[in-house]
């Protein structure tokens, strides 16, 4: 067995593949005695209520059927929303074409900060158009925190 977080996802992973949405992140912490678990799902077209209802009601037993977690706890499940964080390799593919704000843990090309559409991410780097012929290679272990960036109009 992994870290809470680890088993957690193993587990909602597989339960939310059967509900044909996908796990875009989990968060396990105790505050006190009770612990709070976050699950953020997503699928094409978009989660529903329902959707974080149907899978926060499916993971209750087993949480606790599993023991996965001792003592009082609160799920919660959530749509990733509009700016959708991007953590892992498959999320730059998956937002691939779309416009994204990525800040990096040092500078790249002398910026810390970048704003581009991801082009494509090839040998551990997400490829940004940066619009006017610019493209950046950024290293996705230099990556410190990045998210689709909402573009209202």
């Amino acid at each position: 067995m992994g870290t809470i977080g680890e088993d957690i996802l193993c587990v909602a992973s597989d339960v939310a593949e059967r509900s044909g949405v996908q796990v875009v992140d989990v968060a396990a912490n105790r505050r006190g005695s009770t612990w709070r678990i976050s699950i953020v799902i997503d699928k094409a077209g978009g989660v529903s209520l329902g959707d974080c209802m149907s899978l926060n009601a499916a993971m209750q037993p087993r949480l606790i059927g599993l023991g996965l977690v001792e003592g009082d706890f609160r799920l919660q499940v959530d749509s990733p929303g509009l700016d959708r964080p991007l953590k892992k390799e498959q999320d730059f593919v998956w937002a691939t074409g779309k416009l994204v704000k990525v800040q990096t843990s040092v500078p790249v090309e002398g910026q810390r900060s970048h704003l581009g559409r991801v082009e494509a991410v090839d040998g551990g780097e997400v490829v940004l158009d940066c619009g006017g012929g610019v493209r950046k290679r950024i290293p996705l272990e230099q990556v410190a925190k990045a998210r689709l960036e909402v573009n209202v109009r």
